[in-house]
């Protein structure tokens, strides 16, 4: 096999890990956020569901030196109620702080997975 093939090889496997990672990363945000809402329910003030909608995956690329997705809650949401920034929501609900009801540590968790479907991913595609 030639050096121009293996590169060839290597790009089309590295760029169908990060779609692979992209997807498989999306849906465990989405699982640990919906794990959030079975945390309990709220007495106090209306549930909206605003927090399951911030899971965002941008930026996948690859290119012949690298690699990567871009993962996040995304802050920019707001709440009819409260005076919270959604910022302040996003971090208040991840400590269980601010009597926000919910399982707590969405994030925390969401990250060591993620770390662990890369791992997962990229080994399988690279033996």
């Amino acid at each position: 096999m030639k050096i121009a093939d293996i590169k060839k090889d290597i790009g089309h496997k590295l760029s169908s890990s990060i779609n692979e990672i992209a997807d498989k990363s999306e849906k465990i945000m989405d699982e640990e956020l919906s794990g959030f809402y079975a945390g309990g329910t709220p007495t106090y003030y209306e549930r909206t569901g605003t927090l399951g909608t911030t899971p965002q995956v941008a930026d996948k690329y690859c290119s012949s030196n690298s690699a990567g997705v871009t993962l996040f809650l995304n802050q920019d949401i707001s709440y009819a109620t409260g005076n919270f920034t959604g910022a302040e929501v996003i971090d208040a609900a991840e400590l269980g702080a601010a009597g926000i009801v919910g399982k707590s540590g969405f994030w925390k968790r969401s990250e060591e997975r993620i770390k662990q479907t890369v791992d997962d991913v990229l080994s399988k595609k690279f033996k």
